[in-house]
């Protein structure tokens, strides 16, 4: 019985740690995320590939958008999530936001980017 009860205590303080460090992560990056947002400059982009991607457990397409800064230089850079089926068509007009400081630091204005600050 004592060892049940010490394998318990065990077990739930390596738990609590693990929730600690999950929530410190997730406070982390939402605050990433909310000053990218508040910070960066938006525009239009056009997806003009879509990347082929097989690397892990499955097959994915990942769309890579085109569209120009502020200061007119041509960007081009991968979205960070892919799928399959793929979400986005050559073509498509999509919204980007990007740093003002480092342009290539970009990222499609999607629900999953922000959905909670819209």
């Amino acid at each position: 019985m004592k060892n049940i009860q010490k394998s318990t205590k065990k077990g739930n303080i390596i738990f609590a740690i693990l929730g600690i460090a999950l929530l410190g992560l997730t406070i982390y990056l939402y605050i990433n995320t909310r000053d990218f947002i508040h910070t960066a400059e938006s525009t239009t982009g056009i997806v003009v590939d879509l990347q082929y991607d097989s690397s892990g457990d499955s097959d994915v397409y990942y769309p890579i958008v085109s569209f120009v800064d502020d200061q007119g230089k041509e960007i081009d850079f991968r979205g960070s999530s892919g799928s399959n089926p793929p979400s986005y068509q050559v073509g498509q007009e999509v919204s980007i936001l990007y740093s003002p400081d480092d342009s290539h630091d970009a990222k499609i204005n999607s629900f999953f980017l922000c959905g909670f600050y819209t």
